[in-house]
């Protein structure tokens, strides 16, 4: 069964509409993201319309993760696009200058920085942030595993890595949200 998702716009207003689709005519402008790869069953198709140039469609190729979306973002002229946990940023007016989003894998999360044209993107243990040029920073090893966020700012990153048993409850991260700094680790005492 072919995955359907729609635009979250993440307070941005797009300046492009986009939705996944079930079919592609065939004299439609194709880019497959990664570029080069089959589109196979388990990836999806988006139709994306940009304000300020021509329509396209793209195959975006699916990870072994979770989580799959669209979101608008890190900018107006933006497209993320994670499908089971691998994801693509993908500037609408040129879709072949995408960046691959290889830094956290399986992308778990994909956040906003308030007011700014920033991403944070999460996967079990490690925390990046993605501006319209690509990677700004990356976090690693937050947590041990199931990490969290539940709380982006202007300045900070929050969230918790899930405690799995009566023994170990769930352990606060901060994180400083303009150079990555562990404010606050995830980790458990006896592996910080």
């Amino acid at each position: 069964m072919m995955t359907m998702l729609s635009l979250d716009t993440l307070g941005f207003v797009p300046r492009f509409r986009s939705t996944s689709v079930s079919e592609v005519p065939s004299d439609a402008r194709v880019v497959s993201f990664p570029a080069g790869a089959s589109h196979g069953p388990a990836g999806v198709w988006v139709h994306v319309l940009p304000d300020e140039s021509p329509d396209w469609y793209g195959h975006v190729g699916a990870g072994d993760g979770e989580l799959s979306g669209l979101w608008c973002g890190p900018s107006p002229r933006h497209l993320t696009a994670v499908v089971r946990g691998e994801g693509y940023i993908i500037p609408v007016s040129d879709p072949d200058a995408y960046l691959p989003i290889d830094s956290v894998i399986p992308i778990c999360d994909v956040r906003r920085i308030p007011n700014a044209e920033l991403l944070v993107v999460a996967s079990f243990r490690d925390v990046a942030q993605y501006g319209t040029d690509g990677l700004r920073w990356i976090a690693r090893d937050v947590t041990q595993s199931d990490l969290h966020v539940t709380t982006v700012t202007a300045t900070t990153i929050e969230g918790f890595a899930e405690g799995h048993d009566f023994l170990m409850a769930d352990i606060p991260f901060t994180i400083n949200a303009g150079t990555g700094e562990v404010i606050r680790s995830g980790l458990p005492p006896w592996a910080r």
